[in-house]
């Protein structure tokens, strides 16, 4: 493998994959509900958004929040402000107004850029105040705009900015906000370098992004994830994005793989798991995939492998962060072992053992149990559990009985069909003690309709413990 390249110290990462795509104008970027976004289109829009911000006043390093949906004015509008080294802050899409009106006053962003269907939620978290917010932008209007927004569609076609900011490869370029998986979510800021180096260490030599690849992520362009599988990444190399502004339920995501044929699919293990049971599943001459990526949380090893024999392509399980930016630890093509995270992503150091290089994720430090005086894995009982034919999903917490002492509770959605009963819960105890040590297996078995997840698939396991779901 040959080093890596290593980005100028005056470094814009817009600038960076617009020149990368000069000779690409014709072809597709982006694909989305509306249409085509051609690389052409995408360099003029993200030229004029930059040029309509500086415009409106937004200088360097100031925040503009974007509570965007999946469509092609959220790569414009991120890349532009990008262009313009005003700073990013991609949020949640399935937020409250109390956690918009945090971000709005956390990040003291002084502009909003916010698709139509969240604009109602968008306002009430402005009248909560206090914010610095002055200028508020709709992506894509289909009606009458209310008083003091303006139409964001006219920036895409502003003067464009005729050159972009000299900003430095470590200079302040975006921020992200992570999911909340454990309580409130918390600002992550990052360079314009950190997107060169994801692409470079994990989205060509891992993922193996190419040019003529067509790429779905059903994880959201806000998720650090996401953010990477639909922009950073494909952009990279000159490939093809498909966009689904819609929540990515089994059925939508089916369909798009039929409808677009992705070659590279980027999901979560919750989804990948709920798309064995759909009808929608597609056949494998229905689809073109080369691989899949997955994320969020552990794949447990049975889902990877019936993912694997249905579309005929590895599944490559990782691990990242949003305060890492995206994947650290990987599966790769050809070299999957399912059931782990993979090894470590070139350019990174772990500082832990491995006798053979593939590590496993066993959870969170603060949601490991101690019971009977040794350690217990959750995901270790959730994947034992997941083995049953009735299970579709499970979560395993500890709470404390009468005298003190933990107890390993386990959260059960079953499959279409399967009554959650009495007799179940029994069956499931004993198959859990049959794959597990004896202390490990869950003492109390509880059915539930959905778990608990962010946004971005993460079980909210801290929900569990404390009661307030279930």
């Amino acid at each position: 493998m040959q080093p890596p390249r290593t980005p100028p110290e005056r470094f814009n990462f817009a600038r960076h994959l617009l020149a990368a795509n000069a000779q690409r104008g014709g072809k597709a970027a982006y694909v989305d509900d509306a249409g085509t976004l051609t690389y052409a289109q995408l360099t003029q829009r993200v030229r004029s958004t930059a040029g309509a911000l500086r415009q409106h006043g937004l200088r360097r390093e100031e925040r503009v929040l974007l509570c965007m949906l999946d469509t092609v004015d959220f790569p414009v509008a991120f890349l532009g402000a990008l262009y313009a080294g005003i700073v990013p802050v991609p949020v949640n899409t399935l937020l409250t107004a109390s956690d918009y009106a945090f971000m709005l006053a956390h990040s003291r962003a002084r502009a909003v850029i916010v698709s139509e269907a969240l604009l109602p939620v968008l306002q009430r978290a402005l009248a909560a105040g206090p914010h610095e917010v002055d200028t508020i932008w709709v992506s894509a209007p289909t009606t009458r705009l209310p008083a003091g927004t303006l139409d964001f569609t006219p920036c895409t076609a502003h003067a464009p900015l005729p050159e972009p900011a000299d900003t430095g490869a470590d200079e302040m370029a975006f921020w992200l906000y992570s999911s909340g998986s454990t309580g409130r979510p918390k600002g992550t800021v990052h360079t314009h370098a950190n997107l060169f180096w994801t692409a470079e260490l994990y989205g060509q030599p891992v993922l193996g992004v190419r040019e003529d690849d067509v790429v779905f992520s059903a994880a959201k362009l806000f998720f650090a994830y996401g953010l990477g599988n639909a922009l950073t990444f494909p952009l990279s190399v000159g490939a093809t994005i498909v966009l689904m502004s819609e929540r990515p339920t089994p059925a939508a995501v089916c369909r798009r793989l039929r409808e677009q044929r992705p070659t590279i699919f980027c999901g979560v293990p919750t989804l990948f798991a709920s798309m064995l049971v759909t009808p929608e599943l597609p056949e494998r001459s229905e689809v073109a995939l080369r691989h899949c990526a997955s994320a969020g949380e552990a794949l447990p090893r049975v889902v990877g492998e019936r993912i694997a024999a249905r579309f005929g392509c590895d599944v490559l399980d990782g691990i990242g962060s949003t305060e890492m930016l995206h994947i650290f630890l990987s599966n790769r093509p050809g070299e999957v072992r399912y059931g782990t995270t993979g090894m470590p992503v070139p350019g990174y150091d772990v500082v832990l053992r491995a006798a053979d290089g593939y590590y496993t994720y066993a959870g969170r430090g603060d949601d490991m149990l101690r019971v009977s005086g040794q350690y217990v894995s959750p995901f270790e009982v959730e994947t034992a559990l997941m083995r049953h034919a009735a299970v579709l999903e499970a979560a395993v917490v500890g709470r404390a009985d009468a005298d003190g002492l933990t107890r390993t509770l386990a959260f059960v959605v079953t499959k279409a069909g399967v009554a959650g009963d009495d007799a179940l819960a029994q069956e499931l105890k004993a198959f859990a003690k049959d794959q597990l040590a004896p202390h490990k297996y869950p003492r109390e078995i509880r059915f539930i309709a959905e778990l608990p997840k962010t946004a971005t698939g993460k079980i909210q396991r801290f929900r569990l413990r404390d009661g307030s779901f279930g």
